[in-house]
């Protein structure tokens, strides 16, 4: 944990980047404060209190608590015990920087003008639909849980589901005779959106990823500034800050902008929280090694928990952050930055680990999604503590090895020959081993052996070819703590995604999976590697004491490419993005959600759905869950035999005596159901905004779903 710390900077950016020069990695030595600048500390408090609102209001859900109030005292509450445990036991001081400060103020203008608004998402298919029902159900009633009163023994024989286990999709069965419904993902996300609707309703709802994407940006900007402020390039105290400010406006701007980005941080699913939640923690380590500020780490440590309560592949990054802690062991590395990171982590262990195995919370959607089971989690984590103590004696020894010139470069050669063989393999696999298939029932393609090629499309081919120049320059220049920070974890998790996506094969649906850790840190080291062609140039020749004028047309010459390289990858990513600034994926279908309930006259009605085909999008698909949930009506799905609807239509009745009752049918022909008295109340015939789908290129247009049913009220 590399870099000599010095208490009082002499460069424009704290946090030891000077004091490393181009020595081996040493031991860091401690100062009652660290030095962080302003920039770093104003984005950092942001990223946390978003991590502890989300916290608070998830751990409140769970005990059946929320409400606004108590999720804002429960936050303020754990905000005044980190402020007084940092007070006293790892105090900061805290460092103007206007050109940071001015530099995200900047960055996060260019985020809101691509990311705001976000996408008013009221109906009830796919998976940012499900997360926003449950958030209206959260903020309704207090709990994750949902009661459904169908299910409670007053409709003889229950509902019909619209899958096994599931009223509707989503929206899963607690167990067999249980009238408890969990909805299948994990929490986190919806119970922080509930303190968006309380706060701001439907709108401060769908606002809720877009300004969560804002602060991954500037987060993304901050690490990247530390990175390559602190990287051994030769560079004087002063080109080294410039070249962290450059790399930081160029990774900001590339991922403010890239498609991929803009449409999660407009898609209110968990990929841009969790994607947060990562460069938080990056940042925290980043700022952990180069000032020695244990609170950093500590900061550190609860993103990265925090990231497996919002999501279940949040694991991973969890089980990287342990073998690197078992790696400082083995090293005998390991001090107090290293236990405050892991103090921060203990501290959410016991309610993500509850939330992903416990029967009545995430256990069904953990195994579905083939997350590891608890007792392999716990024995990784263990034997990979027990290797590192084991490892001790010879620990050490490799360990300062590796601090010399020559085992940086035979092993930075090992790592840059192996990532450029896995990236010129993942573009030939179509070629080497043609297509490849998955089976759900039916065999269809899965289009894993196009996963680079796919990637390509939003990111260019140019943008891999940079990562492989980062990975080389980091990787056979002197080591720098900093750029193996955002090296490393997408050096473990790239070839895991880039073998098998396990997703939808539709695009934009596919890509959501590279989101949270793949797109950014790929976008990261493209803008490392544009800014080491602006600087590294320079600084080569300077070293080879070449004439001035050739001093000079070198930096110019390194400038303009690398300026010419991210123009034009801001002009590919904008040129794809910009078209979905104006694009609302189903907006106004909070208002048609309203519109169908308001056919109640304000009274709690009973809507019974004509059922959805496979092949299509009818009004229970759109509406089924949302019509429940969000609005608080009574919904459930026809039988599929007409013979059956009118008794079926009758318990209704018998359940919810003197409640309206309506049938929604689609088309606007009447259904004709025998023994039935209809009288149709609202027709609706409209369209929905929604990206193109497809397979073999990249979405690029948008297209409309046709919304087409009648309301019928049922007569007696």
């Amino acid at each position: 944990m590399a870099a000599e710390i010095e208490t009082t900077p002499s460069g424009p950016l704290a946090g030891g980047a000077d004091s490393a020069g181009s020595r081996p990695l040493q031991r860091t030595t401690h100062s009652r404060y660290a030095e962080v600048q302003l920039s770093e500390f104003v984005v950092g408090v942001l990223v946390l209190g978003v991590a502890l609102l989300s916290w608070a209001a998830l751990g409140l859900a769970h005990l059946g608590l929320f409400s606004l109030p108590a999720v804002l005292l429960l936050t303020s509450a754990g905000l005044a015990v980190v402020v007084v445990v940092v007070a006293r036991f790892a105090p900061l001081r805290v460092r103007t920087d206007p050109a940071g400060c001015l530099g995200i103020l900047a960055l996060g203008v260019l985020a809101a003008v691509m990311f705001l608004p976000g996408f008013a998402y009221g109906i009830t298919d796919k998976d940012p639909g499900g997360y926003t029902e449950h958030a209206f159900s959260i903020a309704r009633t207090g709990s994750y849980q949902v009661t459904d009163p169908t299910l409670d023994g007053r409709i003889p024989g229950g509902p019909v589901l619209e899958g096994q286990g599931a009223r509707f999709g989503g929206l899963w069965l607690q167990k067999s005779g249980s009238d408890v419904i969990v909805p299948q993902f994990y929490h986190l996300w919806p119970s922080l959106m509930a303190v968006a609707y309380d706060v701001g309703g439907e709108r401060g709802l769908s606002q809720t990823a877009p300004v969560i994407g804002i602060l991954a940006v500037l987060a993304a900007a901050l690490a990247l500034r530390r990175a390559v402020a602190g990287a051994h390039w030769g560079l004087s105290s002063r080109m080294r800050a410039a070249a962290g400010l450059v790399a930081g406006g160029i990774g900001g701007v590339l991922l403010a902008t890239n498609m991929l980005e803009v449409w999660q941080a407009k898609y209110p699913t968990t990929e841009i929280s969790a994607q947060l939640f990562l460069l938080g923690a990056l940042l925290g380590v980043m700022v952990a090694v180069q000032t020695g500020s244990r609170a950093a780490a500590g900061v550190a440590g609860l993103l990265i928990m925090v990231g497996f309560l919002d999501r279940g592949d949040g694991l991973l990054p969890v089980l990287i952050a342990a073998g690197v802690g078992a790696t400082l062991l083995a090293t005998k590395r390991w001090d107090a930055r290293a236990t405050w990171f892991a103090v921060g982590a203990a501290i959410v262990v016991p309610h993500a680990l509850w939330q992903a195995y416990s029967p009545s919370a995430g256990l069904q959607y953990t195994k579905d999604n083939s997350v590891p089971g608890l007792r392999t989690v716990v024995a990784a984590v263990v034997v990979l503590f027990v290797l590192g103590g084991l490892l001790r004696p010879v620990g050490e020894g490799i360990g300062r090895w590796l601090e010399g010139r020559r085992a940086q470069l035979v092993a930075g050669a090992l790592v840059t020959v192996l990532a450029g063989g896995l990236l010129l393999l993942g573009f030939l696999r179509p070629r080497l081993f043609g297509e490849d298939f998955a089976s759900n029932g039916t065999r269809s393609r899965s289009f894993d052996e196009q996963i680079l090629a796919r990637l390509s499309w939003f990111l260019s081919s140019w943008t891999f070819a940079l990562l492989l120049l980062a990975i080389a320059v980091l990787a056979l220049r002197r080591w720098s703590a900093g750029l193996w920070v955002l090296a490393v974890p997408l050096l473990l998790i790239f070839p895991v995604y880039a073998v098998h996506a396990r997703n939808s094969t539709r695009l934009m649906w596919w890509s959501r999976r590279y989101v949270p850790s793949v797109v950014p840190l790929v976008i990261m080291l493209a803008a490392v590697a544009l800014t080491a062609v602006a600087f590294l140039t320079a600084s080569l020749v300077a070293r080879r004491r070449a004439a001035r004028p050739v001093r000079v047309g070198a930096a110019v010459g390194g400038g303009l490419v690398a300026t010419a390289g991210t123009l034009a990858l801001v002009l590919f990513f904008a040129g794809q993005s910009l078209p979905l600034r104006h694009h609302s994926e189903f907006g106004g279908s909070f208002e048609l959600s309203k519109r169908i309930a308001a056919t109640a006259g304000g009274q709690q009605g009973v809507f019974l759905w004509q059922r959805s085909p496979a092949c299509c999008l009818y009004g229970q698909s759109l509406f089924g869950g949302a019509l429940w949930l969000e609005r608080n009506q009574i919904s459930a799905i026809l039988p599929s035999d007409p013979a059956q609807v009118a008794p079926y239509l009758a318990s209704f009745r018998k359940g919810f005596p003197g409640q309206p009752e309506f049938v929604i049918w689609h088309g606007q022909q009447p259904p004709g159901v025998p023994g039935v008295r209809l009288q149709p109340v609202d027709r609706v015939q409209t369209a929905l905004a929604y990206w193109q789908e497809t397979f073999e290129r990249r979405p690029s247009k948008p297209t409309s779903v046709p919304v087409d049913f009648v309301v019928y009220r049922v007569l007696p």
